[in-house]
Formats: C-alpha cells, sequence, structure tokens
C-alpha cells in the first residue's frame, strides 16, 4: 500500500559516486581559543576562558549568573541562517527528493520569525555547496550572535550530497567554521540542522521504502573537538530517516513545529528534547521508528528570543 510516506535516500544502484573535498582548512585550526576572544571582552569569561577561575566571584547574584550561563541572543538579525536544498540529483542513483521545498519553506519561516538573515540555496553541486560555506565562513559575523546551517539532501554516515552526486564531508563543513578559519564566530554558537538519512537500517525495522542514504560506509567521521557547535542529526549513524512527500521530513516538520511554538520559552536543548519526543512517536505506515540525534559542544544555554 502506497503510504505516501519514504525513508530518505532513494538508492537505486550499487554504483558509487567520486567525493569532493570541502576545504583548504587543515586541523591546525583546531586551537585553543585565546581568552579576550573567548570572553568578547567580559573579565570574569575571560578568566573563566584562562582558567583562573578563582578570579571569578564566588558569589553571582541570580541575574549575573543567569547572564555568565547564556549565550548572549540580542542582536538584529540574530545571525545567518543559510539552508542548502539539494532537491534534484543528475546522478541517476539518487532519486528526486519530493517535499523537500516544504521543508525549506518551513525553515525560511521559522528562522526568519526568531529574527535570522535567511539565505538559501537550492540544488547546488558539491562545488557549488563548498563555494557558498566559504563565502559564509570569510564574511564577518562580529555583528551577530549566533549562525544556522540547514542541509536538506541524501546522505550517509558523515557525508551528504551534492546535485551532481559527489559527496561532501561533514568534517570539511565543520572545519570552515572553526575558530581560525572563522574568527568572528568565536564562542558563537553555530548551529547545524541535518535532514538526511546516515545508512540503510531502519529503526525497529523492516525493508527500506526509500532511503536518502545510498550506502554505508565503515569509516565515521570524527567530529572535531570544536566548542559551541551544535549538530541536529534526523537520525543516528547507519539509520534512515523519512520524508513524506506532500508534507516534508519528519525532522524538519517537528523541528520548525516546536520552535514556532515553544521558542520564547524553552531553552534550545530542552527544545530538542521535545523533537526527539515528538518524531519518535509519529507514525511512519510501517512498524519503524525515527529517533533524531543532537550533538553538542555548546557551553552555555541558549535561548533564541
Amino acid at each position: 500500500m502506497d503510504t505516501g510516506m519514504i525513508a530518505i535516500g532513494d538508492f537505486t544502484g550499487n554504483a558509487s559516486p567520486p567525493q569532493v573535498k570541502g576545504t583548504t582548512a587543515s586541523m591546525e585550526d583546531f586551537e585553543m581559543m585565546d581568552a579576550p576572544r573567548a570572553a568578547g571582552g567580559d573579565p570574569q569569561t575571560a578568566a573563566a576562558a584562562r582558567g583562573d577561575f578563582e578570579k571569578i566571584p564566588e558569589q553571582l547574584d541570580n541575574a549575573a549568573a543567569e547572564l555568565f550561563d547564556r549565550y548572549k541572543m540580542t542582536a538584529d538579525p540574530r545571525g545567518v541562517c543559510f539552508i542548502i536544498d539539494v532537491q534534484s540529483f543528475s546522478w541517476d542513483h539518487l532519486r528526486y527528493r519530493a517535499g523537500s521545498e516544504v521543508d525549506r519553506e518551513k525553515l525560511r519561516s521559522t528562522f526568519t520569525h526568531l529574527k535570522f538573515k535567511v539565505e538559501e540555496i537550492t540544488n547546488p553541486s558539491a562545488d557549488d555547496i563548498n563555494r557558498a560555506l566559504m563565502g559564509v565562513s570569510q564574511r564577518d559575523h562580529s555583528a551577530y550572535d549566533c549562525l544556522v546551517i540547514c542541509i536538506l539532501s541524501h546522505g550517509g554516515p558523515n557525508y551528504f550530497y551534492g546535485s551532481d552526486g559527489r559527496k561532501f564531508d561533514e568534517k570539511s563543513l565543520f572545519e570552515l567554521f572553526s575558530t581560525r578559519a572563522c574568527p568572528s564566530l568565536a564562542s558563537k554558537p553555530k548551529l547545524f540542522f541535518f535532514s538526511y538519512c546516515r545508512g540503510l537500517q531502519e529503526q525497529e525495522g523492516v525493508n527500506v521504502i526509500e532511503t536518502d542514504s545510498p550506502m554505508v560506509e565503515a569509516n565515521s567521521c570524527i567530529v572535531p573537538n570544536l566548542s559551541d557547535f551544535l549538530f541536529g542529526y534526523a537520525t543516528p549513524q547507519h539509520y534512515v530517516s523519512y520524508r513524506n512527500r506532500s508534507k516534508g521530513t519528519f525532522y524538519i516538520e517537528v523541528l520548525t513545529d516546536v520552535l514556532n511554538k515553544d521558542a520564547k520559552r524553552l531553552e534550545l536543548q530542552h527544545i530538542l528534547l521535545r523533537v526527539n519526543m515528538l518524531v519518535s512517536i509519529k507514525a511512519t505506515g510501517t512498524p519503524n521508528r525515527q529517533i533524531p540525534k543532537p550533538e553538542h559542544t555548546l557551553k552555555k544555554q541558549l535561548y533564541f528570543l
């Protein structure tokens, strides 16, 4: 029976596409940020960044403690929200991603409401993605408090596809926004939301209907241990995620709905917990279910509004 539900991936063969290297950044980028930049000029935060905890007053009043524990989110706009939507592919083994335009529209509406400057590109090749992200990385983000990157595509355990069927490494993406590569975002939250399969396995699994993950690779990406990053994955590594042809993906549908309803009162981690719960109980038309997997190196609480 055609339920209209598909698991994101859509691989129709065993061929393997070429890969693309994302950036010129190196592992040298992953260095400890200097205290003044990490602190944003605040003496207490600078002391903490240097490890001089004895210089932090033992007793902070409630208001000061709250500010010390939260990321600054007062800039207008808050920052750039960059959406990459790869819906159609020239490589025959990757099928058209029906419903992805719905996800893109929901993300645009939601992050505009959250006071972000939304930019988007559709159906870029892997090289186009690299150029676009390098452009975002090389900008001056000093006036902003945050960065959001959203990727909608087919993918695998540690990569996603450009419209030409070439792989783009997640590690290359993260390196672009390291402290050295993008110093104006040092100590500011950098949020990445990935809506694609990360493998072929189904949770509670029966046969895949369609998947956004052509193949499972044994090698996993070692995510750089950089601070102030959040990686919002639609599903754990090696598993599929689901997309409705008319409503878009489960993950983006629920994420944008919760952000629209609760961003004024809930901290980001609580928002993502709610997203996990709501996605996990959505019906797929099969015995299978989906659970997102957020990962982060954030140091503070994050309230959007």
